[in-house]
């Protein structure tokens, strides 16, 4: 995947999830669904999203180490713009998408590192 192609995704995929998906779960949800809605948001879409991104940006480390970085920073900002105030709790989360993506990014790398090693100790033979 190019490089270009990797930051569009990212940057569509956090404005996407940070900013429109809660937007809408806010305005289109019965009201006494809205709070279930944003704890799945919270507990299984933002963490997997922050699975993903990591893992994305650790196919190419050197170039992309700053989208876990940038995930977690945005998280807060947009997630409140969404809110239509700002919420200090949220930092909380922002530190474990922080956490997740970090991790996830340098799994990633280790296993594309290893498949390297691997493809040059065959070529080698």
């Amino acid at each position: 995947m190019k490089l270009i192609i990797k930051i569009t995704a990212f940057a569509l995929c956090v404005i996407g999830f940070m900013l429109v998906l809660p937007l809408a779960v806010i305005k289109l949800s019965p009201a006494h669904f809205v709070t279930g809605f944003i704890m799945l948001l919270f507990f299984a879409v933002y963490p997997v999203m922050s699975a993903v991104l990591g893992a994305l940006a650790g196919s190419d480390i050197k170039k992309l180490w700053w989208m876990p970085i940038v995930l977690a920073l945005c998280f807060p900002l947009l997630f409140s713009l969404a809110l239509f105030e700002m919420v200090w709790a949220l930092y909380i989360y922002s530190v474990i998408y922080l956490l997740a993506g970090v991790f996830f990014m340098a799994v990633t790398a280790l296993i594309v590192k290893f498949i390297v090693m691997i493809g040059r100790q065959r070529n080698e033979k």
